[in-house]
C-alpha cells in the first residue's frame, strides 16, 4: 500500500507548534532569521536583484509587503520572490544536506511577506519557518539522490513545499487545505542544477517562495489539486526522482524538527561545495608558513566537480562555484567571509590567477561529497597534505553566535547604516516577544534616495 505522504506531510505541518520548539531550536530560529536578513540585505544590491525588482515594480500591484533593502512595497507573492532571490544572490545563506540545498531562502521570504501582510507575531513566524524548513527537507530526502542526478536543483523543487507549508501555517489552513496547497505547489516546482553560476540559481529560491505563497492562498479559497500529488502514480515523486513512493522510509516522515537541527550556517560567501577546498588551501598555507606553491592537487567527489566546474571563472557568480578559485583564496588567506572576495578584486588579482593555474582538480568517488583532500608542493620542495569536510551541522555555541552576529552586521551595515542594522538585530533577538513581524520588514527597508543611489551604483559598476 502506498504511504499517504502528501496528507501526512500536511498533518505534520498543521500540528506543528511554537511550543514544540525547545530553547535550542528557538535560538536556531532566531539566528536563521538574522542570517537571512543579513544575506538578503547584501543580496538586494546585486545586479540580479535590481533587475528583478525593477521588472516587478514596473508591473505595479498593491503595496502589501516590503522588499528587503529597498523602499518598495509590492504584492505579497512578488515580495516573497524578490526577497528569496536576494537572499540567495550571494550563495551565502544557510544550507541543509537533507536536500543538498537552501531551505531558508525559499521558506523565510514566503513567511516574512505573508506574515507582514497578515500582521503575524514573531512566534507565528518562527513556527512557520521551522515547519516549512522541515517540509522542504522531508520532501528533499524523498527526492535524493536521484533527483539531483536527473539535473534538478532541490532548493527550488523541494523548497516550494517548504514555502507552501510556512504559508499554510500562517493562514491556519486545515489538513485538507494544506494537502491541497502541496498539490498546487507540486505543479509549480522548478529549478535546474546547470544554472549554478548564473542569475537563474537565486531565481529558483525566489520562485519557490512565490509559488508557495500562491499555493496556500489558492488552497484557502478552494482551488483544487491532487491531494496525493506527492505519491500518486505519475505524481511528483515519479516525475522528479526515481524514488518508489510505496517504499518511503517512515523515518523521513516522522515528526519533530530533526532536519532544522542539522542546518549549516555559512562563513564563506560561496557555494557550500567549495568550502572544504577553501579550508584545505588555508590549512596548507599555514603548514608551509604561507610559502609559494609550485603545484597543487585537489581531490573531490565527482559530483562536486560537476557542480563547481568553473576552473577559470569570469565573474562573481562563477567564482563562487570555482574549486580552483577557492583553493587560491584559501592559500592566500583571503577574506572569503566577505562577498567582495569573490568579485573583480580577486578575479583580476595576479597572485590568485597564478595559483589558480597551478591547481589540478581530481574527481575521486572515495572522497566525501562535502569534503576535499589537497596536496601542495612549494617552490622549495616541501609537500603537505590536508583534508577537510564541511558537513557538520552548526553548533550554536558562543563563538558561532558571535560569528553570526558579526556576519550580519558586516552584511547589513553598508545597506542600513550601523544604528539601523543594530536595531534590526535587536528586534530579531526578541523575536518571541514581537507582536508584528512587519516591524522587522520595516526596519529592513531603505529610503527612496538611498535605494536610488544603490541601484545606480550597482547597475553601472
Amino acid at each position: 500500500m502506498i504511504t499517504p505522504l502528501t496528507r501526512e506531510l500536511a498533518r505534520q505541518t498543521t500540528q506543528f507548534s511554537y511550543k514544540d520548539l525547545d530553547q535550542r531550536l528557538q535560538l536556531r530560529a532566531r539566528m536563521g532569521v538574522l542570517d537571512f536578513f543579513g544575506v538578503a540585505l547584501a543580496g538586494s544590491r546585486e545586479v540580479l536583484a535590481q533587475i528583478m525588482g525593477q521588472t516587478l515594480a514596473d508591473a505595479g500591484g498593491r503595496a502589501q509587503a516590503s522588499v528587503i533593502g529597498t523602499s518598495w512595497r509590492v504584492p505579497v507573492a512578488n515580495a516573497a520572490m524578490l526577497n528569496g532571490a536576494a537572499g540567495h544572490a550571494l550563495d551565502y545563506d544557510d544550507v541543509s544536506l537533507a536536500l543538498s540545498g537552501h531551505p531558508s531562502a525559499a521558506v523565510l521570504p514566503a513567511a516574512l511577506a505573508l506574515g507582514e501582510h497578515l500582521q503575524c507575531s514573531g512566534q507565528d513566524l518562527a513556527e512557520a519557518y521551522v515547519a516549512g524548513f522541515e517540509a522542504a527537507c522531508r520532501v528533499g530526502r524523498l527526492l535524493m539522490p536521484s533527483s539531483q542526478d536527473l539535473g534538478f536543483h532541490l532548493t527550488g523543487v523541494a523548497g516550494v513545499f517548504g514555502a507552501a507549508a510556512a504559508a499554510s501555517r500562517l493562514l491556519r489552513l486545515d489538513v485538507e487545505q494544506t494537502a491541497m496547497a502541496f498539490g498546487i505547489a507540486s505543479s509549480q516546482a522548478a529549478g535546474l542544477r546547470v544554472e549554478g553560476g548564473t542569475m537563474c540559481k537565486p531565481l529558483h529560491a525566489g520562485r519557490a517562495a512565490e509559488a508557495g505563497v500562491l499555493a496556500a492562498r489558492l488552497a484557502q479559497r478552494g482551488f483544487t489539486a491532487r491531494a496525493d500529488a506527492l505519491e500518486c502514480d505519475r505524481g511528483f515523486l515519479h516525475a522528479f526522482s526515481r524514488r518508489d513512493a510505496g517504499h518511503a522510509d517512515d523515518e523521513i516522515m516522522s515528526g519533530g524538527a530533526r532536519y532544522f537541527e542539522g542546518s549549516i550556517f555559512k562563513f564563506h560567501a560561496a557555494c557550500f561545495f567549495v568550502h572544504s577546498a577553501i579550508e584545505c588551501g588555508r590549512l596548507a598555507a599555514v603548514q608551509t608558513g604561507f610559502a609559494v606553491p609550485s603545484a597543487v592537487s585537489l581531490w573531490v567527489h565527482p559530483e562536486t566537480v560537476e557542480a563547481c566546474s568553473y576552473m577559470a571563472p569570469m565573474n562573481d557568480l562563477e567564482s563562487k562555484r570555482s574549486l580552483t578559485h577557492a583553493v587560491a583564496l584559501g592559500i592566500l588567506d583571503k577574506r572569503s567571509d566577505d562577498p567582495d572576495c569573490f568579485g573583480q578584486a580577486t578575479l583580476a588579482d595576479p597572485a590568485v590567477v597564478e595559483i589558480r593555474g597551478k591547481v589540478t582538480v581530481v574527481a575521486d568517488g572515495s572522497v566525501s561529497k562535502t569534503g576535499a583532500q589537497l596536496w601542495m608542493t612549494t617552490v622549495d620542495g616541501m609537500t603537505v597534505g590536508t583534508a577537510h569536510d564541511a558537513s557538520a551541522p552548526s553548533r550554536l555555541d558562543a563563538p558561532t553566535i558571535s560569528r553570526l552576529n558579526a556576519k550580519f552586521l558586516a552584511l547589513a551595515t553598508p545597506v542600513l547604516g550601523c544604528k539601523r542594522a543594530q536595531a534590526l538585530a535587536a528586534a530579531v533577538g526578541g523575536l518571541q516577544e514581537l507582536d508584528d513581524v512587519g516591524a522587522l520588514m520595516t526596519a529592513s527597508r531603505v529610503p527612496v534616495e538611498a535605494q536610488d543611489h544603490q541601484a545606480r551604483t550597482t547597475l553601472h559598476s
